[in-house]
């Protein structure tokens, strides 16, 4: 019987690893952090440094979920945006990107965030961050209703997803606005958890038939 627990603990461990999705790389002028009680203007800024946050995880999105970009490339400007559905029921992460800067000189801070299942999507304007803050965002979080939240693709802001290494790279102009990228991710296991957790329960299988 003791046998028999270990291995369904060790198997629960496995389960909630899958489950679990992070922020694993962080290059440039980015920093990760615990969400905060607040992201409204003024609350978490900085002149150098652009932000990721991992909000809600392995969630089975409620209603079909509208981003602005799933393609593998940069995004350029708004005529650029390609929407898309990500299917109610599809069970994903969510992290955000933020920078809030209170300066008068406006330069470029470039960021570079990965992330260790695949990207789905990400949302870059104000109407799709406004409309899924309730159902990704961090529950004890406030979020911005800053009129100019987002990225501002036609003026200087860039995005660039890279699929092939689940990667978000963000260069921002330092304004007075908050700038804000949401990306989702799926809830894939990793190969060699996959194996470990079937190991474990057919050992687990043996150890009950003796």
């Amino acid at each position: 019987m003791k046998r028999t627990n270990m291995w369904a603990g060790m198997s629960l461990c496995l389960i909630a690893n899958v489950a679990a999705a992070d922020i694993i790389g962080v290059s440039g002028a980015g920093q990760l952090v615990s969400p905060p009680m607040s992201l409204d203007a003024g609350a978490l800024d900085s002149a150098t440094t652009v932000f990721g946050i991992n909000e809600r995880q392995d969630i089975a999105l409620p209603y079909n979920l509208s981003v602005d970009w799933t393609e593998h490339g940069m995004l350029g400007d708004t005529a650029s945006l390609r929407g898309n559905l990500i299917p109610a029921g599809t069970r994903i992460s969510s992290h955000l990107i933020h920078m809030d800067t209170d300066t008068d000189i406006q330069m470029l801070i470039e960021a570079s965030f990965t992330f260790d299942r695949p990207i789905l999507g990400i949302i870059v304007t104000r109407e799709n961050l406004l409309a899924s803050d309730v159902d990704l965002g961090f529950a004890t979080t406030l979020y911005s209703l800053n009129e100019w939240r987002g990225v501002e693709l036609d003026a200087l802001d860039r995005v660039s997803v890279d699929l092939e290494s689940n990667s978000v790279w963000v260069r921002l102009q330092q304004t007075t606005e908050v700038d804000e990228i949401r990306v989702i991710t799926g809830i894939v296991p990793a190969p060699g958890s996959l194996a470990l957790l079937g190991g474990a329960g057919i050992l687990g299988g043996r150890r009950r038939r003796r």
